[in-house]
């Protein structure tokens, strides 16, 4: 949690690590935990939905937080998790697409 509120103050405090190296981790780490892009300094609060199978799915496959609540959020949550989780990567798969030409 603290990385996700991104508190350089708790990282610096490893053996070694210093203010610069702990803000450091801090923007290299951001995509894989669903930070912003932009790190503005002030406290992120980020809660993962309760008893969504469909989200941890998504993330056991390697998809961030920001990237699986975004497919999901284009969903109909009644759907069964297998049909959430199919539709969520095609959303995927079309954003990528997009992104890339």
């Amino acid at each position: 949690m603290r990385l996700l509120n991104a508190d350089s103050g708790f990282i610096s405090k490893a053996s070694g690590v210093g203010k610069k190296s702990a803000e450091r981790v801090i923007v290299d780490l951001k995509d894989k935990v669903g930070l912003p892009s932009h790190y503005t300094g002030a406290e992120i609060q980020v809660k993962k939905p309760e008893n969504n199978e469909a989200l941890d799915a998504l993330m056991a496959l390697g998809f961030n937080l920001k990237e699986a609540t975004g497919a999901l959020k284009e969903i109909d949550a009644d759907l069964s998790v297998e049909d959430q989780i199919r539709l969520a990567l095609k959303i995927v798969n079309k954003k990528t697409r997009a992104e890339r030409h």
